[in-house]
């Protein structure tokens, strides 16, 4: 890419960013990169869910490194709600997500893609992500944890700490 049409780089989250149970106590990452396992302690759902923050973070801190004027931008998005299988081995919570009260919020494939076409190829993403944005929802910014009550979760700060942790571990 150049400066005036940037390559792009796409991260797929999920609404499930909403159930992160937030920072450590210290309000830091430490436990989370890499995730402390303990068995008692862990459910796939949630683990899965961080690693869409992660996810987040990542579009986040890379995009600040590239900065305003770079040959590349980086966002994140979510597609939304799309019935693809990922939860036929989940039980009961399967039926959350694909039943009641969620079935008015599934997207066809196609609807699910158009937010990642949208990021990929709409002119003023460029301009969106240079001024600040960097998290996509139907095709327009969003502020991720707003759902969940906690915006100020998704801050320049952990995204670098989760960057700088995940690279140490590399």
């Amino acid at each position: 890419g150049t400066a005036a049409s940037p390559a792009r780089v796409i991260y797929v989250s999920t609404s499930g960013i909403e159930l992160w149970n937030g920072p450590d106590a210290d309000g830091g990452l430490k436990t989370q990169v890499p995730p402390t396992v303990d068995a008692s302690r862990y459910h796939p759902l949630f683990a899965y869910c961080r690693s869409k923050v992660f996810n987040v973070f990542t579009a986040m801190a890379q995009q600040q490194r590239w900065g305003e004027d770079g040959r590349a931008i980086s966002v994140a998005l979510n597609p939304g709600l799309v019935p693809t299988g990922l939860l036929d081995q989940a039980g009961a919570i399967k039926g959350a997500f694909y039943d009641w009260p969620f079935v008015h919020a599934q997207k066809s494939v196609g609807q699910g893609a158009a937010t990642t076409i949208h990021a990929a190829l709409a002119a003023g993403v460029v301009r969106e992500v240079r001024n600040g944005e960097f998290y996509y929802i139907n095709s327009a910014p969003y502020t991720p944890g707003w759902v969940g009550g906690h915006p100020e979760w998704f801050n320049p700060e952990l995204a670098n700490e989760a960057w700088e942790l995940t690279e140490a571990m590399l």
